[in-house]
């Protein structure tokens, strides 16, 4: 602690004075040392303490956002209007990501935004636009085209899957994404947490660049998980059990004297008169079986 902040002074104060550690020092100039030394450490401590709360309180407000909404699954909610209207916040960012409205069409990255959404609410035909359709062509007619696209594709797979089927594919769908990205997302605040410190070099205050970090982060997981779920919510197959059907496992095998397809029932196998112990042995030896090859034949046995 002297070392750190008691100062040079008395760090060669106490190497000439060759005292040992262990011996009590009473000396008004070191003790007030020791003590202001105490102060700056409790006060370092402090800053470290206060620092990391600040840090845990952005993310205890994003913890707060993203628990809700799992509860809104966990709660069997209706989630059908949540999750039509994610798909209308993404369509819409998209939209005024790859067209710019303060450029004009020929600069708009139509090729892009299909290419975004094929498969799933864009066909290799979208976007074709003649030289006069391209003068009026705006930003709110290519949203309203796929939305409504998009939500009759919505109902059409509620009316193949049924409703009930639906609302249980919606709650499992937007629970595995926001439990996925929530993860990748709280390890990479603690990855940022470990560096922002270093914005204190450049005379910036690493909590402030944290919030702000964090919550940028945070709004990109939640633009994730409502296009990842609105994905899967169009392009998910539902595979249907097919009736059980009973089949034949074991074939029947050929016979040592011949082949049958099964028609026919087996007939039984008569065994031979076992051989008891005093019985003439079966070699002709003219000994009894115990006596010669009883012990042989058991060997056999148990090596087959």
């Amino acid at each position: 602690m002297l070392r750190l902040f008691g100062g040079q002074r008395i760090d060669n104060i106490m190497g000439m004075l060759n005292v040992e550690d262990d011996m009590p020092i009473e000396n008004k100039m070191l003790s007030k040392t020791i003590e202001n030394a105490q102060l700056k450490v409790e006060g370092r401590n402090f800053a470290i303490r206060k620092q990391v709360l600040q840090y845990d309180d952005v993310m205890n407000k994003q913890r707060e956002i993203i628990y809700e909404q799992r509860d809104q699954v966990l709660d069997d909610k209706d989630l059908k209007d949540s999750i039509l209207a994610m798909m209308d916040e993404n369509i819409a960012e998209n939209v005024k990501l790859f067209c710019n409205e303060s450029s004009p069409v020929e600069d708009w990255n139509l090729q892009g935004l299909k290419e975004k959404y094929i498969g799933w609410l864009t066909k290799d035909e979208d976007f074709k636009y003649t030289d006069s359709e391209k003068a009026s062509v705006t930003t709110e007619q290519i949203t309203d085209m796929l939305t409504e696209r998009g939500h009759a594709l919505y109902e059409s797979r509620e009316t193949e899957f049924g409703a009930e089927t639906m609302r249980e594919l919606e709650r499992v769908v937007l629970l595995r994404n926001v439990d996925t990205h929530w993860m990748d997302h709280i390890d990479a605040m603690e990855e940022l947490k470990r560096g922002i410190g270093l914005r204190a070099m450049a005379q910036r205050d690493p909590v402030v660049e944290f919030r702000l970090e964090g919550f940028d982060m945070f709004d990109e997981m939640t633009a994730a998980i409502r296009e990842d779920t609105v994905r899967m919510m169009l392009t998910l197959r539902i595979h249907k059990e097919a009736p059980v059907q009973r089949k034949q496992v074991a074939k029947p095998t050929m016979a040592a004297g011949g082949g049958t397809d099964g028609s026919e029932k087996a007939k039984p196998v008569r065994k031979s008169k076992k051989v008891g112990p005093n019985d003439p042995c079966p070699c002709g030896s003219g000994k009894k079986y115990k006596k010669c090859c009883m012990q042989k034949d058991k060997q056999a046995a148990l090596n087959q």
